[in-house]
């Protein structure tokens, strides 16, 4: 799906997922798994390796800003969800 595609859906963001409640690689692992999509798939959408997919969920490494619009509306939640909060 391209870009432009994927940020038209931003305001269609389920209720499931409102907002963050926990660490953002957490949520991204549990919404990967509930579609049952791979590390291999969603890092292919990012142009990320897996292994990184697998560093971003166990917290080892964040999502740039950029990557975090993408899998928001990849999704359906809201950006936020995957970025760092802010201190």
């Amino acid at each position: 799906m391209a870009i432009s595609a994927n940020l038209r859906c931003l305001g269609e963001y389920s209720a499931h997922f409102p907002a963050r409640r926990g660490p953002a690689g957490l949520l991204l692992k549990q919404m990967r798994r509930e579609r049952g999509e791979s590390q291999k798939a969603l890092g292919e959408l990012l142009g990320l390796a897996s292994a990184r997919i697998s560093d971003v969920e166990q917290g080892v490494r964040e999502l740039t800003p950029e990557q975090a619009l993408v899998v928001a509306a990849h999704y359906g939640v809201p950006p936020e969800t995957f970025l760092p909060d802010e201190e």
